[in-house]
């Protein structure tokens, strides 16, 4: 089974793992071969001993002196598979499945980075909307207020020339005692 799971949390896997000796190869970059959970490297643990497989191979991913993961390889048939003959074809694998690693942590981040800048279009395209919305919103209150303006400037005078005009009506009508038809519609 291939797992991509941090150091950190595994003790979220469902089956354990040499954590140890997983952390062993973090720690020196050294690829460490075990033919047998006796082992003068001080990384045998539980796993090991009740798991016993015939061999392990615990290889560091190496890209431009960054470590950027661990491949762990064991075998349950008899001890003796990772021979270091074998050991040559696998660390050229392993430094490509490093830039490979690499290559798609780099990948992960360009769109968690696109998903950014189109959140943030997103964003200005919205505000950009809106404050055209506010321009729009702006000129027909200015529009509207115009004419109120006027309007509301004016009436005093109007006012005024209204209570002119009843004054001259109401004296008219004093003035003349039989006022004609016409000018009483």
């Amino acid at each position: 089974d291939l797992l991509d799971i941090p150091i950190s949390n595994a003790h979220q896997l469902p089956s354990k793992l040499p954590i140890q000796l997983i952390r062993y190869v973090k720690h020196t970059s050294k690829t460490t071969v075990l033919e047998s959970p006796a082992s003068e490297i001080p990384v045998v643990d539980e796993y090991l001993f009740e798991q016993r497989p015939g061999s392990v191979l615990c290889l560091p991913l190496i890209d431009r002196t960054q470590l950027r993961g661990v491949l762990y390889l064991e075998n349950q048939s008899p001890s003796g598979v990772f021979h270091p003959e074998r050991l040559t074809p696998l660390n050229l694998l392993s430094t490509q499945a490093a830039i490979a690693l690499e290559t798609a942590r780099l990948y992960q981040q360009a769109q968690a980075h696109a998903q950014q800048i189109k959140e943030s279009q997103l964003q200005l395209v919205q505000s950009e909307k809106m404050s055209t919305l506010g321009n729009l919103v702006a000129g027909v209150a200015h529009e509207i207020n115009n004419p109120i303006g006027f309007i509301s400037g004016n009436i005093h005078a109007i006012d005024h020339a209204l209570k002119d005009i009843t004054e001259c009506i109401k004296a008219n009508r004093k003035a003349n005692t039989d006022p004609n038809e016409h000018i009483d519609e």
